[in-house]
């Protein structure tokens, strides 16, 4: 028997990943179901309660030996691997059970042991298959995916007022070297370009001096509020920010890291494939590779994405080729664009196919 516990924690109006995990017509399935979800979902408990109320859901749901229960990874001390897997041992064990956490965010790399499996956004690409990475089939299944071919395909061939789209929430090294390179190379001037920076996870001993004063002098860089009107609502939104996308050519995305060793693919990377953009990320040694597998097209007649061996390589490369984009005139990139229309209908018709089937044989 599989149990689902369909609490998606603080995951605001996203799609809930129970809705998008499919199971084989052979699979007993059974959702457990409490009086206010909303209770869990939200926030509403503290953090460090969450494994209390895991424990008593597990009791009302009395599961049999061998039986597999799938929850949200915020109802463990995912924060540190110390106190994290000893809670997942112990409730493990006493039930004879395993589990099936999800993670929707980037808390913790995929695992499969013998007691649980984390699904995540972080992986290696050789579990590509075996891995639930949530963004990767969020779009597909929102109401409204299906129904953006019919707003955008008029606009595929209309002449757009900016080159593309660079637009950044929190800020890193990698994509504050970025956006140096476009300012200083004056490519702000054609394309649409917000960086806030309402947070960082650096610190300051990490750069340059002359990055830092950079960044001092430049930021926060707002589109279209005030800067402190842009740090209230929502991150990792469902969609992109179409008002910027429809009337710019490329999407010059920055994912959240830049790992060498997995492969790391937040809402980011999807948004190009969403928008109907000609793609541009900026992110693992290995993720142009797997978006690559999965039938996607990148432009790489136009862009080098080729696999690079580090950190400053993957820089420099995304540097090198946002100078592609500036070096076109507005009439190549828009004969380009036009060139490869279907290309965007392609990637937007694989992304709508992307399905999550559970197979236990799958797993440890």
């Amino acid at each position: 028997m599989i149990h689902i516990i369909p609490h998606h924690i603080n995951g605001g109006s996203w799609i809930k990943w129970y809705n998008l995990i499919h199971f084989d017509e052979t699979e007993q399935v059974s959702h457990y179901i409490v009086d206010n979800p909303s209770t869990y979902e939200r926030f509403f408990i503290l953090q460090e309660e969450y494994p209390i109320h895991l424990e008593q859901h597990l009791k009302n749901i009395n599961p049999k030996e061998g039986d597999i229960v799938f929850c949200d990874i915020q109802y463990f001390p995912y924060w540190s691997i110390e106190t994290f897997e000893p809670t997942i041992f112990d409730l493990a064990k006493k039930y004879g059970i395993k589990f099936f956490i999800v993670d929707s965010d980037n808390f913790r790399p995929y695992t499969d042991t013998e007691y649980y499996t984390i699904f995540s956004n972080r992986f290696d690409m050789k579990y590509s298959t075996e891995n639930f990475n949530y963004f990767r089939y969020r779009a597909s299944g929102q109401a409204y995916f299906y129904n953006l071919p019919e707003i955008f395909i008029p606009f595929l061939e209309t002449i757009r007022q900016r080159k593309a789209n660079f637009i950044v929430g929190v800020d890193k090294i990698e994509r504050l070297l970025s956006l140096k390179h476009i300012i200083d190379n004056g490519m702000d001037k054609d394309f649409y370009v917000g960086y806030s920076g309402f947070t960082r996870p650096y610190d300051d001993s990490q750069i340059s001096d002359s990055l830092k004063s950079f960044r001092d002098s430049t930021l926060p860089i707002i589109l279209d509020t005030s800067f402190e009107r842009s740090c209230n609502g929502s991150v990792n939104v469902e969609f992109p920010p179409f008002p910027y996308t429809l009337n710019s050519y490329v999407s010059a995305i920055c994912e959240t890291s830049i790992p060498m060793d997995e492969i790391h693919l937040s809402e980011k990377s999807w948004n190009p494939f969403i928008s109907m953009n000609i793609p541009l990320i900026l992110g693992s040694k290995h993720i142009n590779q797997y978006l690559r597998n999965l039938g996607f097209w990148l432009a790489e007649d136009l862009f080098d994405i080729s696999e690079k061996s580090n950190y400053i390589e993957i820089v420099n490369q995304y540097k090198s080729n946002l100078d592609i984009i500036h070096n076109m005139s507005y009439n190549d990139l828009y004969q380009y664009f036009l060139q490869n229309k279907n290309k965007f209908l392609h990637n937007h018709t694989i992304l709508g196919r992307q399905k999550f089937v559970f197979n236990r044989n799958n797993y440890k």
